[in-house]
C-alpha cells in the first residue's frame, strides 16, 4: 500500500509536474510516517485517495491541492494500441514532405486505420522514404494494396506491399532455389533491384550482375532509385536474386525480387504498377527472402511472392 488507509473516494492522477518527493514533503508533519514516505517512491503514478485523507481536513497547501485536483481532472494518458495481430502495408516511394497524418487520411478510405508510420533517420528525422499502414481488418489491408499501388500521395507514385514479419515461423529459412524459380512465370528472366543509389550506372550493374549469368539488358530509373536487369535464362535471374537481396552495393543495402516485362515495345521504357488483385497468393506460402532489419515493429516489404514492383 503506497499511503495509510482512509475513506475511499475519487482516483486521484499524480501531477507529473510535481516530482513524488516534493508532493510528500508538503503533507502536514505527522501525516506520514517513514514506512509510508518510502513506499510512495515506489509505487505507482496513480495514487488512490482510498490511501488519502479527505484534502479539506489536513490542511495541505493550496497549490499542492490545486495539483492533485487538477491531475484528477486531466484525462489518463493515451495508451498505444497493439498492433502485433494485425494488417501490415509496405508504401514505398514516398515523398518527403509525407507526413504520419497524411498517410493516415489517405488510406482511411479503404477502413480504419490503427497506425500510420513514416519511417525517419534517427538522428535528421528526414524522411526514409517509406513507411508502413496498419489494418485491424485483412481485406481492408488487400484492397489498400490493390487500390493504392501506383496512386499519388503528396509529390510521388507510391508503391504498395505486404509487409512480413522478419523471422516468422514462415520467413525464418531462406526460401529455395525451386520456390524462388517457381514465384513468377516460366518467361520471366527481369530482376528488379531497388534502393540503388542515384549515382548507380549501367556498368556497375552489369558488372556486379553479370556474375550469375549473362545479361540481356539494363535499364535504370534514377529518379526512382530503382533498376531492372534481364538476363538470358530464368536460371541466372533466380540465382541474382537469392545472392544479391540485402547485400550492399555503393554503400546502400538493395532489394531484389522479380520484375515483370511490359508486352507492349512501345511501353517498355514506362514502369508501370502490376495489379496486386491478380497476384494475390495463399496466406501460408511464404511471401520474402529475408531482408534487412526494419525499425517499424520489425517488419519488412514483402517482394517475392507478393511483387509490387513496377514493369518496366
Amino acid at each position: 500500500m503506497c499511503l495509510p488507509t482512509a475513506t475511499p473516494q475519487t482516483s486521484l492522477l499524480y501531477s507529473q509536474q510535481m516530482p513524488m518527493k516534493n508532493l510528500y514533503s508538503q503533507f502536514p508533519a505527522g501525516l506520514l510516517d517513514t514506512q509510508s514516505i518510502q513506499s510512495l517512491d515506489t509505487c505507482p503514478l496513480l495514487l488512490q485517495t482510498a490511501s488519502l485523507p479527505s484534502l479539506s481536513h489536513i490542511g495541505l497547501p493550496h497549490s499542492l491541492e490545486s495539483a492533485v485536483l487538477h491531475s484528477a481532472s486531466e484525462p489518463p494518458m493515451e495508451m498505444r494500441i497493439d498492433t502485433s495481430k494485425h494488417f501490415h502495408v509496405f508504401v514505398g516511394d514516398l515523398s518527403k514532405d509525407v507526413s504520419n497524418e497524411l498517410l493516415k487520411s489517405t488510406f482511411t478510405k479503404f477502413g480504419e486505420v490503427s497506425e500510420a508510420k513514416v519511417i525517419r533517420d534517427v538522428q535528421t528525422q528526414k524522411s526514409k522514404g517509406y513507411g508502413f499502414v496498419s489494418f485491424p481488418n485483412k481485406q481492408n489491408a488487400e484492397n489498400a494494396i490493390a487500390g493504392m499501388n501506383g496512386k499519388w500521395i503528396g509529390k510521388r507514385a507510391v508503391r504498395t506491399n505486404w509487409a512480413a514479419r522478419k523471422n516468422s515461423e514462415e520467413n525464418r529459412d531462406k526460401l529455395t532455389f525451386e520456390q524462388v524459380f517457381n514465384s513468377t512465370k516460366a518467361d520471366n528472366t527481369s530482376v528488379y533491384v531497388g534502393n540503388i543509389s542515384q549515382q548507380t550506372t549501367d556498368a556497375d550493374l552489369r558488372d556486379l550482375f553479370s556474375t550469375y549469368g549473362d545479361i540481356a539488358e539494363v535499364r535504370i530509373f534514377k529518379t526512382q532509385r530503382y533498376a531492372f536487369v534481364r538476363y538470358e535464362k530464368k536460371e541466372c535471374a533466380t540465382k541474382a536474386i537469392m545472392e544479391m537481396n540485402g547485400k550492399e552495393m555503393a554503400g546502400n543495402q538493395v532489394r531484389c525480387s522479380w520484375g515483370r516485362t511490359q508486352a507492349v515495345p512501345n511501353q517498355a521504357l514506362n514502369p508501370l504498377p502490376i495489379d496486386l488483385s491478380s497476384l494475390m497468393m495463399p496466406t501460408m506460402l511464404p511471401t520474402t527472402i529475408p531482408l534487412i532489419q526494419n525499425p517499424f515493429l520489425n517488419y519488412e516489404p514483402a517482394t517475392l511472392l507478393y511483387s509490387s514492383f513496377p514493369q518496366w
